[in-house]
């Protein structure tokens, strides 16, 4: 329970605040760019914190990974006004403690998770102990009934939030603490952190951007990176 509500808190909340706050400081680019150093920094707290040895080739499949999805959202490109986006330090340390924040939240759920406890409960303790520390903050910045009069009042945007929150927060976390549980934290972070890559063909589909040479060959080496750690396994 110890290690779970502190997960929940570090993850859930810390590490989301400072996450949403990067991506208004720094833009969404940058912060996903930051970001994909999560995987790295899990798998040193899990050498320190569970004593995990991943492989040579696990490692080096690691770095190749989370270094091509860096080198895929660090293309350069416009905002909507033409500038370019803007470069911020506390945007920048807010991306690194989103990174941090994940990465030991994963570790602190993985040592959390004894054999028996699903991870479905796993999840509701965390997710628990981080709504809790999300209500208090709103109640102490006096935010909270301004939020949610903004809530419902735009029920399009109360709809896609609750839509998010049912496929991130509770069916992918679940999914990712099971992944958690039964491999390397490292490997585990490098899986969930190809987000960026994922919504390239999205990206492509619905919002018609332009697949580049430079995001196809990261895609592609990611994708190859990972592949190792099935042949591995």
């Amino acid at each position: 329970w110890f290690y779970l509500g502190l997960s929940g808190f570090i993850g859930f909340f810390l590490g989301d605040i400072l996450l949403f706050e990067a991506f208004v400081l720094l833009g969404p680019r940058l912060t996903m760019l930051v970001m994909s150093l999560a995987p790295v920094i899990g798998t040193a707290l899990s050498r320190l914190m569970l004593n995990e040895k991943p492989s040579l080739l696990e490692l080096a499949a690691i770095v190749t990974a989370a270094g091509a999805v860096g080198w895929v959202v660090s293309e350069k490109k416009k905002m909507d006004n033409g500038e370019d986006e803007p470069h911020d330090l506390k945007g920048l340390l807010f991306a690194l403690g989103g990174a941090l924040g994940q990465a030991l939240g994963m570790v602190l759920s993985k040592m959390g998770m004894v054999q028996d406890l699903s991870v479905i409960t796993s999840n509701l303790i965390r997710a628990l102990f981080g709504l809790s520390a999300f209500f208090l903050f709103t109640l102490l910045t006096k935010r909270f009934s301004r939020d949610i009069k903004m809530f419902i009042r735009d029920r399009r945007a109360a709809l896609f939030t609750s839509t998010s929150t049912l496929i991130g927060p509770v069916l992918g976390v679940i999914l990712a603490l099971y992944a958690v549980k039964t491999i390397f934290v490292g490997v585990a972070l490098t899986l969930t952190s190809l987000s960026p890559i994922i919504l390239i063909p999205v990206s492509h589909f619905i919002d018609r951007e332009r697949i580049t040479v430079r995001s196809l060959a990261g895609t592609i080496l990611a994708l190859g990176a990972v592949s190792l750690f099935f042949f591995m396994n």
